[in-house]
This record gives C-alpha cells, sequence and structure tokens, in this order.
C-alpha cells in the first residue's frame, strides 16, 4: 500500500512538471486553428467574394505582419479591383525579440505553482499565425488562398524562396508577384526581394513590384533611397468608393489592430504591437505602402550575413521542464516546512 501510494505520488509530481499549464496547451495546434476558425465566422465582410483564378496577384509575405505594415494598401486596392489575392506566408516569426515584451506583461497565473506563467517561442509562433490569418481575413483575403510553408524565420535563404516562388509559378502561370525589398536589413525580407527581381530579370516571372518595409522608410543599409520609391496612399485607393460601402480605410486600420489584441487566457499576446509598436504606429498615421519599381531595385552582394542567436524549440522545452522541476522542488521545500511547523 505505502509503495503504491509512493508511485502515484511520483506520478503526479512528473505530470505536474512535464505537462503545461493550461490544458490547451496539450492540443495546441488544434486551439490555434480553432481561434481562426473563430476569426474566419466572426470577420467583417468589407468586399464581396468577387476574385476568379484569372488575374492573379500572389504576395510573398517573410513574416507574420508584412502582409499588413508593408503590403496591405496594395492586398486592398488588388481585391477592390476584383484580382485573385494569394498570400504565402514563408515564416511563422518564431525569432521575434517581441518574446521578452510579452512575459514581462502576460497576467496568465499558474494555479499549482502560484506564479506567473511565461509562454515560450513555440507559444508565440502560434499567436503570430492567429494575428496573420486575422489581419489577411479582414484585408479580403479569402482562406483558401493562404497559403504556408514553414521555413525557419531568421535563416530564410535565397535559393528557399526562389524554389518556392517556382512552385507558385507552376500553380499560378500568369501572375504577378509581390514581395519586400532588396533594400530592407531584415534577411528574410531581403531574400525574398533578391529571388523574385532574379526570376524577373530572368523572365520567368514578368510582373514583379517590391515595397519597402516601415522599418526602412527613413534610411536603409545602402542609403537613402527616398528618390526611388512611390508612395500609394490609402486616399487615392478610398476616392472611386468615398462615401460607400466598403470602407477600405477602416478594412487597413482593422487589420493593423488585429496585432494589438491583448488576451493572454485566450492566447492573443498582441505580438506584432510587442515587437514593432513604432512601426505600427506610423503605418496608422500616414496610412501609405511604399512601392520600390522593379527598375529600380538593385542587389548588392553582401557577404555573410550575421543572424542573431537562436535557441531551438527543443532547447526552450528543456528551460521550461528545468524550470518546472525547480519550482516542483521550491513548492514541495515549502509545504514540508508547512507541515513541520503545524507539528511544532
Amino acid at each position: 500500500m505505502k509503495n503504491k501510494f509512493i508511485l502515484i505520488l511520483i506520478a503526479v509530481i512528473v505530470a505536474i512538471i512535464l505537462i503545461p499549464i493550461p490544458i490547451k496547451k496539450l492540443f495546441k495546434i488544434k486551439y490555434i486553428y480553432g481561434n481562426i476558425n473563430s476569426s474566419i465566422s466572426n470577420n467583417k465582410n468589407y468586399l464581396s467574394d468577387y476574385s476568379t483564378e484569372e488575374n492573379t496577384v500572389i504576395y510573398y509575405i517573410p513574416h507574420p505582419d508584412d502582409e499588413t505594415l508593408s503590403m496591405g494598401i496594395p492586398i486592398l486596392n488588388d481585391i477592390k479591383n476584383k484580382k485573385n489575392v494569394q498570400v504565402v506566408l514563408f515564416t511563422e516569426g518564431e525569432d521575434s525579440g517581441a518574446i521578452s515584451n510579452i512575459n514581462t506583461k502576460i497576467d496568465r497565473y499558474h494555479i499549482i505553482f502560484r506564479k506567473y506563467h511565461v509562454i515560450d517561442r513555440r507559444d508565440m509562433a502560434n499567436a503570430r499565425v492567429v494575428e496573420f490569418m486575422r489581419a489577411s481575413l479582414i484585408l479580403g483575403i479569402k482562406p483558401k488562398n493562404i497559403h504556408f510553408e514553414n521555413f525557419r524565420s531568421g535563416k530564410l535563404t535565397e535559393l528557399e524562396c526562389k524554389q518556392t516562388m517556382l512552385k507558385y509559378k507552376k500553380m499560378f502561370p500568369n501572375s504577378a508577384c509581390r514581395t519586400t525589398s532588396t533594400f530592407d536589413v531584415n534577411p528574410d525580407h531581403r531574400h525574398l526581394g533578391q529571388a523574385l527581381f532574379k526570376l524577373h530579370k530572368e523572365g520567368i516571372i514578368k510582373d514583379a513590384a517590391f515595397f519597402l518595409s516601415p522599418e526602412e522608410w527613413d534610411k536603409t543599409i545602402y542609403g537613402k533611397i527616398n528618390n526611388i520609391v512611390t508612395p500609394i496612399d490609402m486616399k487615392k485607393i478610398e476616392e472611386p468608393i468615398k462615401g460607400s460601402n466598403p470602407n477600405l480605410t477602416l478594412a487597413f486600420v482593422d487589420a493593423l489592430n488585429s496585432y494589438n489584441l491583448w488576451n493572454p487566457t485566450d492566447a492573443d499576446y498582441a505580438v506584432g504591437y510587442n515587437s514593432v509598436k513604432d512601426y505600427f504606429d506610423n503605418v496608422t498615421k500616414c496610412k501609405i505602402s511604399m512601392l520600390i519599381p522593379v527598375k529600380d531595385i538593385k542587389v548588392i552582394d553582401e557577404g555573410p550575413i550575421a543572424v542573431p542567436p537562436y535557441r531551438t524549440y527543443l532547447q526552450n522545452t528543456m528551460n521550461t521542464i528545468v524550470k518546472r522541476v525547480l519550482l516542483t522542488i521550491q513548492d514541495i521545500s515549502n509545504l514540508w516546512l508547512k507541515i513541520g511547523n503545524i507539528g511544532l
């Protein structure tokens, strides 16, 4: 009987250490897509579904939020003009530095350890995917036109970008292609730009355009480029349907705000705003996207790229387990001291 009790106690302690709280995390993928499905059902329909498989425009997106921050206005304009808009998300942006900001603000309480429960990079990546889906739906992109490639954020290579673009070229032979610019400091942004530019020069992709990240609106690693940037103003897109419904400006602002939803209980961590709040504020204020025509794109031999240190999911998981072991030992010690005090 005593041995049985000890085994049960050990099993309970192991379960406490290894099973994350809340239990929702055990069903992470199901929960994430449940959240996305909820976003689909609650999405405001700013634009009617009138696109066809012809007139396709593909937007290649390096990380969640780039589709709205850098390309939100042209996406809205293409949908308004009855284009078949497809978006391809290359990475989940799991290397974002926003995780530290989120974990200092989070208010989820661990009911077992009486500690605040922090998130790991997998949690943050899932939250970013949900933010991306919400924004895409608000912009008017059909769920079936949203594609995921799952490359590693911060490590995206030009070759991976080219191979993926060629894959979608086969799916949509006459498509126009849009992505971030070769002037962007972020290597994932830059490699997408370089891949599309080279495919255009080779004559494989005829219609290509590039959009400058808000990070580079004032300056880039190549110096000032304001003389080659063409601002696309939200007002010009709104003019033909001014005073009527749908309201594209409202759609754009709502898409931006979808990255500022804070509700840790439902795994909404406002990752976009915790990552690059200044960019969101600037784009919300100016309501423009910065187009760089293909004739003005330059590709410079950049040499080796320094990639920020990145901890793998396994490393983060091991760190979480170690923390749980230490917290469990601490709680058992405290409980033992309380029992001892009662005995005294």
